[in-house]
């Protein structure tokens, strides 16, 4: 085994902050957990850490109140608070779960450990401050901080509620502390006129309005607390709906209509049905509104009859995503010869391309790069690096700035054999152990010997450097060698001399490495740039979960790019007279 020979910035690319905060019209039920994880997870892709306030999961809060009553006409206002504030406890450990198991990093946090200090009655106390060190100490070692909304810590130690609908004073309390940014995430995409679920004329949309004429409109969306703690400090913050661009932006120095929306359906072609394709399939059926599967192409239709309607059912991968019905293309078949082929037809006839075939895109990117920009089609392919670490998204947002080392753990399933090395356990007990967990394939020779590694690492150069390597030698695990627990398959490329040179091979790495914290299935990269400074990045690098977000995460892309080119067709948004 080498030793490692880099050293790192003591100054770290900071992160910009954004809080979302999602209440009870967004968690109706625990189901939708999936769809808060998968918000925090966009943010995370674009490079932004996460704090994200939520409210209690449905009808929660009236149930725990309804309890808190049965204790007498004139129980304890403080042992009340407490007892409703466990329905926000309970959805930030939900969504902590949620994001684990997406292979997101996240941590939760609760008001005593931020310091967020409220005064006042016990079920309607005002913000007094929150300890923006502790949380920034949080968000420098987590892509994102849960925080439950709702309530606080008064002077006595003592839980006190913020009111109803207290969660957006949360968030708006916690983003002015932090200077960050702030978006009420809701079940709809901004401020209207008025109710647009109500009869009557179309409910105008608000691309931007102020303060005053923000507190004259309804005030179901808004908690009136929030806004005039947003008024006092003169501080702007955002109401928008998940997954979708637009928002209406509360605070701004005029009122705007926004441009007619654009509410069509992403036309998804699925190609394959294995571990990935599943998993990508039931997140699809959670999200209708934005996306129709079109077709599903398996090898034995019968087997999957009970999951996807038979008529979406195809034999033929190449058939289907030739077939002019889909926008998009899924390709989760994996190997090279029909996944290529499909691939090559999907981009010729302009329909975009999702893949997590790292294989396909190391031994055919170029080509592949070059139909889509013949046909003017686009390649996703975040899930084929990392899992659900955003490893390309990152590379590619830091390559105008100069990248001048890459660094990165990028097998999971080696990582895991190490570590279960160093427990212990036999080089092959280990092996199997991975593959019953679903982190090794049945045949794990590409990720032993570093050849996964090493195709990962080739598409990783590209969109860093925009070259392959000019030179990269790779060595895999030795199955005899003592592993002490601070080893890793590490992967490297460095600009030296203006040559790009790669390496695969086992490390041992000292204790203060960044990489030594990639644990189990977890991927990590750190990203140095010309600068000096130092870009770490990390998620959960195999397993269906974290491979079936980054794939849907790549479809919302794909999604919000096609809104925005119909968007571009309608009008521009309108200044509007005041509220009435």
């Amino acid at each position: 085994m080498s030793a490692e020979i880099s050293t790192f910035s003591t100054h770290p690319h900071e992160r910009r902050t954004i809080v979302l905060k999602f209440g009870g019209s967004v968690l109706a039920r625990e189901d939708d957990i999936a769809s808060a994880v998968h918000e925090c997870y966009r943010w995370v892709r674009e490079g932004w850490s996460v704090v994200a306030v939520v409210s209690a999961i449905g009808d929660t809060t009236d149930r725990l109140v309804a309890a808190a009553s049965s204790y007498g006409h004139d129980p304890s206002s403080h042992a009340a608070a407490a007892l409703v504030a466990t329905g926000e406890t309970v959805s930030a450990a939900h969504l902590w779960l949620g994001c684990d198991r997406a292979g997101i990093d996240a941590v939760s946090a609760d008001p005593r450990e931020i310091g967020l200090r409220v005064e006042g009655p016990a079920t309607d106390a005002r913000p007094v401050s929150v300890d923006d060190a502790a949380l920034r100490a949080l968000l420098r070692r987590h892509a994102v901080v849960v925080v439950p909304g709702f309530f606080g810590v008064d002077g006595g130690g003592r839980i006190a509620l913020l009111g109803r609908g207290g969660s957006d004073l949360t968030a708006v309390l916690v983003a002015h502390a932090l200077g960050a940014r702030c978006r009420l995430v809701k079940d709809v995409p901004g401020l209207f006129e008025h109710d647009p679920a109500r009869p009557g004329p179309f409910a105008r949309r608000y691309a931007t309005i102020t303060f005053a004429d923000a507190e004259r409109i309804d005030g179901a969306i808004l908690q009136r607390k929030a806004l005039a703690y947003a008024m006092q400090h003169a501080f702007p913050f955002e109401v928008g709906a998940a997954a979708q661009a637009e928002a209406s932006l509360v605070g701004a120095e005029e009122t705007r209509f926004a441009g007619e929306r654009a509410h069509a359906r992403l036309r998804v072609a699925l190609l394959g049905f294995g571990v990935v394709g599943r998993g990508v399939w039931q997140h699809l059926a959670r999200q209708r509104h934005a996306f129709e599967v079109v077709g599903a192409a398996v090898r034995s239709p019968k087997r999957h009859s009970d999951a996807i309607a038979p008529r979406l059912l195809k034999c033929d991968a190449v058939l289907l995503a030739a077939d002019e019905s889909s926008d998009v293309v899924v390709e989760t078949i994996g190997g090279l010869t029909v996944a290529r082929a499909a691939v090559k037809v999907a981009l010729r006839r302009g329909a975009d391309v999702v893949t997590a075939n790292k294989t396909l895109l190391a031994h055919h990117g170029a080509e592949l790069a070059q139909l889509a920009e013949e046909s003017g089609a686009r390649i996703y392919a975040s899930a084929a690096v990392g899992g659900a670490a955003p490893m390309l998204e990152t590379a590619a947002r830091l390559r105008e700035q100069g990248v001048a080392r890459v660094e990165a753990v990028l097998n999971g399933t080696t990582n895991f054999v190490l570590g279960a090395r160093a427990s212990g356990v036999s080089f092959d007990d280990a092996v199997a152990e991975a593959q019953a967990l679903g982190f090794a394939e049945s045949d794990p020779s590409a990720d032993l010997s570093g050849a996964d590694a090493e195709e990962k690492l080739r598409i990783l150069c590209r969109a860093a450097f925009g070259c392959d390597p000019d030179l990269c030698t790779t060595h895999g695990l030795d199955r005899h060698a003592t592993v002490r627990g601070s080893e890793r398959l590490v992967a490297r490329a460095i600009l030296i001399d203006g040559s790009l040179v790669a390496s695969i091979a086992v490390e041992e790495l000292r204790p203060t490495h960044p990489l030594l914290s990639a644990q189990g299935v977890w991927n990590q990269a750190v990203f140095t740039l010309q600068s000096g400074e130092s870009v770490p990045v990390s998620g959960k690098g195999a397993g269906r979960f974290p491979t079936a977000e980054a794939v849907l995460a790549d479809l919302f892309d794909a999604h919000r790019a096609r809104a925005e080119r119909l968007r571009a067709e309608r009008p521009h948004a309108q200044l509007a007279g005041g509220v009435a």
